[in-house]
């Protein structure tokens, strides 16, 4: 997969680059092209990948529907969106027994991002492609805001919420020093007067995320993990550093974390990820702490973004929709979406 530096290029308004949306559902295509069109992007909508080598050189995003084939394999679709897009960050979105369609995807490396359709993503029986009629399609919110971030206009955490909103920014030194992080979210959460059991779920996000950057991502010079979770008070480094960054604009609140370390790998991401609902899944051992904590951030997250840069930051955002009721926000299921960068790559985006 390109890295974050190679998917996000200059925006150039007299060259607009292009997204292709490969879908045979219309209003995916509709939803999708709306979206993506107003984030900057030119779009190309189909249902064959047939594209001439003009079309093929500006294509900066590759929308995938994988319920354009619903029966076949996973791996095929993204294969025939990589064939006609050669080193194109894929976008994987799905109705059909969309989750685990969904989190399968993130398995090809070329896929850089999977977003649900409304209404599908953690249905107790999945719907047929006939059963997804006029209500499912992918969130515009997600679409618009990573579009954003692939060709650059986007930056950071702030850039996933309304122009103007107030991002709060937190340094932590310690672990003792997360409770008055955390605090500070609280005072938010509080005086947004969200329901409590909602808020709660906000404040103890932000908590998993900073445990797994103070204990599980510090790393010896062997690169073996300096700490363990339960292992006592732990304390940076001098030139380390874990900060905690939240906002809210009224339809969405964001909780990021990021850290100096960049220990967080894919593949660690993607097994923990595809073992959701797994019985059996139990607290990481392996490098950057994708454990419980991001199982628990997916579960109550509509967006979940991992930018690393090895060995220089990892960070983590969620993103939560606080507009509407409980039933109407897990309509939207939740969307991943990956940046990590090659060794060696300059910048971290």
């Amino acid at each position: 997969m390109p890295g974050a530096s190679e998917a996000a290029v200059r925006y150039d308004k007299t060259v607009r680059p292009l997204a292709v949306v490969l879908s045979r559902h219309a209003l995916t295509r509709r939803h999708a092209a709306q979206a993506l069109v107003a984030s900057g992007l030119d779009v190309v909508c189909t249902d064959t990948l047939r594209l001439d080598p003009a079309e093929s050189a500006r294509a900066r995003l590759v929308l995938v529907d994988l319920d354009l084939d619903a029966s076949a394999p996973v791996s095929e679709l993204v294969e025939r969106a990589a064939e006609a897009c050669p080193r194109v960050p894929i976008v994987a979105v799905a109705g059909v027994y969309a989750e685990e369609r969904l989190l399968a995807a993130l398995s090809e490396p070329l896929v850089a991002s999977i977003i649900p359709k409304r209404g599908t993503g953690r249905t107790a029986v999945p719907p047929g492609v006939e059963a997804l009629g006029n209500t499912a399609w992918p969130d515009e919110h997600a679409v618009y805001t990573l579009a954003r971030r692939r060709i650059g206009l986007s930056k950071g955490p702030g850039g996933l919420l309304l122009a103007g909103a107030d991002l709060h920014e937190i340094s932590v030194r310690s672990s003792a020093g997360r409770w008055e992080a955390v605090a500070g979210l609280e005072s938010l959460l509080c005086a947004l007067t969200l329901r409590p059991d909602r808020g709660a779920r906000v404040g103890l996000i932000a908590e998993e995320l900073l445990m797994n950057a103070l204990y599980d991502a510090p790393r010896d010079a062997r690169g073996r993990p300096r700490h363990r979770v339960g292992a006592g008070e732990v304390a940076l480094e001098p030139s380390e550093s874990v900060m905690l960054r939240y906002g809210c604009d009224s339809q969405m609140i964001v909780v990021s974390v990021s850290d100096s370390f960049g220990t967080l790998d894919r593949a660690s991401v993607v097994d923990r990820l595809q073992r959701v609902g797994d019985p059996e899944l139990s607290p990481a051992d392996g490098p950057g702490g994708a454990g419980l904590g991001l199982i628990m951030a997916y579960a109550s997250s509509s967006q979940l973004w991992f930018r690393v840069a090895p060995g220089r930051t990892t960070e983590v955002t969620a993103v939560l929709r606080i507009a509407g009721s409980g039933r109407e926000i897990q309509q939207f299921g939740t969307a991943v979406h990956l940046e990590f960068e090659e060794h060696g790559e300059g910048g971290s985006g």
